[in-house]
């Protein structure tokens, strides 16, 4: 038996082919996948080329595969996943088929399945669980518009909105003011709206921009920078325990992966931890992960959920890991 694994996000995909034993058998990248972005005719066309093309230069056909395990993104409703469900489908997969949203492979990632939380805090931010038993939960990954707290984009808009607040002179000053203007090449402070609102709306990933500002403020000191980034920490803690309450983990040790970007902050990292541990639970903590294969999670994913990972060592996940991160290299 093979199985076939594929990340989709987008911008770009991937697909492997492994055997059993975790060997890699092949690999391929292609194009996007994420239906927010994409029409239909696209989503199928690209799905297909990717899974196709690792298939053939595995020198397998799609009979051959008895799992297909894929974490791609877009798929926060049940009414995208049963859409996607179909795609995969009408590819041919005779075998079992693990589908899931893109968060839960980053989960899969931190966690290598055991019951926990995955909390990830990039662009977005959002904090996904598994109990062992079958039951999961999530909180928060409703988005920048509605709530994204302790993400890259929440901070960076925080950091925004103390610069203008320093500037008029309604807060204390911070050195973000200097130091936005110098990464935006401003010569006046104002000329920030411009910037901000330059096509019309709101450019988001402006916010994006400023957010490792904030951490460089911070480890000068910066009161309001320090406040921003322990703020961040304090809301996905909020998402942490919200989604361990809702698997019944805090009754027991627990796994909590950190994935994403913001974590390599050490004050958000520390605090994040603290802000835990003051609830008296049992964690293993893991990560930052921020430079991983994102195919990782449903290699996982695929072994797990057979049941063959539960023997499988760690040993295992991480030479799959190596060899996995070494395709990203080449990519």
């Amino acid at each position: 038996m093979y199985i076939a694994t594929l990340d989709g996000g987008k911008t770009r995909s991937v697909c492997a082919i492994l055997d059993t034993k975790g060997n890699i058998l092949s690999y391929a990248f292609g194009r996007a996948i994420g239906t927010s972005l994409l029409d239909s005719r696209t989503v199928d066309l690209n799905l297909r080329n990717v899974v196709f093309d690792a298939l053939k230069r595995s020198g397998l056909g799609i009979e051959d595969i008895g799992v297909a395990s894929f974490t791609i993104c877009d798929l926060d409703t049940k009414e995208l996943k049963s859409s996607m469900d179909r795609r995969i489908v009408e590819l041919g997969f005779k075998g079992k088929v693990f589908l899931a949203p893109d968060f839960v492979g980053a989960y899969y990632v931190a966690t290598h399945g055991r019951p926990g939380v995955g909390v990830i805090a990039g662009t977005g931010s959002i904090a996904y669980g598994e109990n062992g038993n079958g039951k999961t939960a999530r909180a928060g990954g409703w988005g920048w518009f509605i709530n994204d707290e302790g993400s890259g984009i929440w901070i960076g808009t925080k950091a925004l909105n103390a610069v203008a607040r320093a500037y008029d002179g309604t807060d204390r000053r911070t050195i973000l003011l200097e130091m936005v203007c110098r990464e935006l090449n401003l010569k006046n402070c104002l000329d920030l709206v411009n910037v901000a609102y330059r096509h019309g709306n709101a450019d988001v990933s402006l916010a994006s921009r400023i957010a490792p500002l904030v951490d460089r403020a911070a480890e000068e000191g910066d009161d309001q920078a320090i406040r921003i980034l322990q703020q961040a920490a304090h809301e996905l803690s909020l998402m942490t325990l919200a989604v361990s309450r809702k698997l019944g983990l805090d009754r027991a040790k627990y796994t909590v992966g950190c994935i994403g970007g913001v974590f390599k902050s050490e004050i958000v990292m520390n605090t994040f931890k603290k802000a835990l541990q003051r609830e008296g639970k049992a964690i293993e903590f893991t990560g930052p992960y921020v430079d991983y294969s994102p195919l990782m999670g449903p290699v996982v994913m695929a072994f797990r959920r057979q049941q063959q990972g539960r023997s499988s060592s760690e040993a295992l996940f991480e030479r799959i890991s190596k060899n996995l991160k070494d395709i990203s290299q080449r990519s």
